[in-house]
């Protein structure tokens, strides 16, 4: 695009460079997959990396009986694991008690391993676009660094 000025003609280039096209791809991308992470990432799976994690965030045993019952309804676990399991919370009376790893019992490591499970695999097409997402965004990064690494190379 061409502007006068002042009898003087000046070139304008509105074009983008390929970097910041690449890098837009990528920043929009990345943006896309954490929209989807905090939209459709079930509360646990965000919140906690394991049980011990679930345990010294000082976590009641209530909440995972909770996510149990909300996953029976789902229908994500089967009913004779749900019977089980109810009837295993039933037996220790949990409801309010505050899980701390030093109380951090085989059954409570257990159930937190199920429900997170569970919870994992009701939202695989969720994960998948997440992935995919987080992949576009990481490919276009890693094609631009390459780019500017091959250019610094063959300057050097």
């Amino acid at each position: 695009m061409k502007i006068k000025l002042f009898e003087h003609e000046y070139s304008i280039h509105l074009t983008l460079p390929f970097s910041w096209k690449v890098l837009f791809v990528a920043a929009i991308a990345f943006l896309l997959a954490n929209i989807f992470f905090a939209v459709f990432c079930p509360k646990l799976i965000k919140e906690t990396t394991s049980f011990r994690d679930f345990a010294e965030q000082r976590r009641s045993g209530t909440e995972l009986q909770k996510q149990l019952d909300e996953l029976e309804q789902n229908g994500s676990l089967a009913y004779a694991e749900v019977i089980q399991w109810k009837n295993w919370f039933g037996a220790r009376q949990v409801t309010n008690m505050t899980l701390t790893p030093a109380n951090d019992e085989r059954g409570f490591i257990e159930v937190y391993a199920i429900i997170v499970d569970a919870l994992a695999t009701s939202s695989q097409p969720t994960r998948f676009i997440t992935s995919a997402l987080y992949s576009v965004g990481l490919l276009a990064f890693a094609i631009l660094l390459i780019q500017n690494i091959c250019f610094v190379a063959k300057h050097w």
